[in-house]
């Protein structure tokens, strides 16, 4: 990796939000300090993580640093965002990031569903999870009923004042100076991010699993 990406990449990962962890890691190894889990012949879980590919241009380096600390700064924008607009119009559903409001906004997308699989896929224990649905549905915000296959299964549906309710807490999105070409660009680019990162993600795994 060449100094300027290694720079960029250090940089990028404050801004991103991961300070902390990093100088961790990096007091560590000056310590000296080993994992005693380490594994013989396989990297130690405190090296800095390689954020620019091997073999990159110091200019495509820098480049990639920018667009890491411009992620960082958006993720705390959007957390302002919508922490304003829960302010604003209120209620336990209105944030889509968190809760009732984040569990809405996957059924809204996903439709009909397994509730334990919306435990999986949101991360929560099931007991949180039912404490959530309880509410969402004494709100007359989903429905559940038991999967006439299986009398074990849960599923859970949102309903239509649901929906109206995940219509009204999406707010207009703020106006940016760029033409629909240049925001279908943009939208474009992004995916391409989102894509590199899962592959990336499953392959990070895979190694940490040898």
């Amino acid at each position: 990796m060449s100094n300027a990406c290694h720079n960029a990449s250090a940089d990028a990962f404050d801004a991103a939000g991961y300070a902390e962890p990093r100088a961790e890691a990096e007091g560590n190894t000056r310590a000296g300090h080993v994992d005693s889990d380490a594994v013989p012949g396989r990297a130690s879980s405190t090296a800095e993580p390689a954020l620019c590919p091997s073999g990159v241009s110091d200019q495509r380096a820098e480049l990639y640093g920018e667009i890491a600390e411009h992620f960082g700064t958006l993720r705390s924008a959007l957390q302002r965002w919508h922490e304003a607009f829960r302010r604003v119009h209120g209620g336990p559903a209105s944030d889509p990031s968190r809760g009732q409001g984040r569990a809405l906004a996957l059924l809204n997308i996903q439709g009909e569903m397994r509730q334990r699989d919306m435990g999986f896929i949101l991360n929560i224990r099931p007991q949180s999870l039912g404490e959530v649905l309880a509410k969402l549905e004494r709100a007359g915000l989903i429905t559940r009923r038991t999967s006439e296959k299986d009398r074990r299964v849960l599923l859970v549906s949102i309903t239509d004042k649901g929906r109206d309710c995940v219509r009204c807490i999406r707010p207009p999105f703020p106006e940016v100076d760029l033409t629909d070409d240049e925001l279908e660009q943009f939208s474009h680019a992004l995916s391409q991010f989102i894509n590199a990162f899962e592959r990336d993600a499953q392959r990070l795994n895979r190694v940490d699993q040898q």
